[in-house]
């Protein structure tokens, strides 16, 4: 029964990446930074918007340097989800992903496409599978470390979301004792805003650093509203 309800919650749920795999990991600062964006300190508090959270729950921007939302219940930390911005001209996967659309001319961004939005999506969405595969080669070694228990990696197709009033998506994946049980579960966000590229990500993982949730209940819980803040960021398009 245990594992046929963590089958059952996660199929609802759209997971995410690790912090430190191949994927773009969060950096606390980037080279360069988009308009309205401070060099330093914490993203979230020029980028966060309207937010969501459970009854009794609290979401505000971290204290101190480092890009974290801190999420809490009751008054007590539950977890907290990362933000990293990244200058688009240093990810070359990802623009080689922009360029087979048909909107990245000349190194450059075409903002006026009539499909510019529908583009980047995809883009996106080629990007985050194909990640998948060096994802899928890395997570099956350190399972094999896992001895106690077997662990099945599961993937999930990504999905459109608006990130602010940017075209973004919403990726992620799971790994599932084989009895019963979540071993670990990675949620993100990723979205193209004036050449650069935001990444949010939080998990429940025994290797997370930080973005991170100490209890998979905690986070399957605030996910639905993670989504409705990702979609609220003070992102222009």
């Amino acid at each position: 029964m245990l594992r046929l309800y963590h089958l059952l919650l996660i199929g609802g749920i759209l997971v995410l990446t690790p912090l430190g795999i191949r994927y773009l990991a969060p950096q606390s600062h980037s080279s360069t930074h988009p308009p309205g964006v401070s060099l330093s300190g914490n993203y979230w508090q020029t980028l966060l918007g309207k937010t969501s959270a459970p009854t009794n729950w609290q979401v505000s921007p971290c204290a101190g340097e480092a890009p974290l939302l801190c999420v809490s219940a009751a008054g007590k930390p539950v977890g907290t989800v990362e933000m990293a911005i990244h200058p688009l001209q240093k990810q070359e996967s990802l623009r080689k992903a922009l360029a087979t659309t048909g909107i990245l001319k000349d190194g450059k961004l075409d903002t006026k496409h009539p499909e510019y939005n529908q583009q980047v999506s995809l883009a996106l969405k080629n990007w985050a599978n194909e990640n998948y595969t060096n994802l899928t080669q890395d997570r099956q070694q350190e399972y094999q470390n896992q001895a106690q228990d077997r662990i099945l990696f599961s993937a999930y197709p990504p999905q459109n979301i608006a990130i602010g009033k940017s075209p973004g998506i919403r990726y992620g994946f799971v790994g599932l004792k084989s009895q019963g049980g979540i071993w670990e579960q990675h949620l993100s966000y990723a979205a193209i805003n004036s050449n650069h590229v935001y990444v949010i990500t939080t998990a429940f993982a025994p290797t997370a650093v930080t973005g991170k949730f100490a209890n998979f209940e905690d986070l399957a819980v605030f996910e639905p509203h993670l989504s409705a803040i990702a979609t609220n960021l003070k992102l222009e398009n």
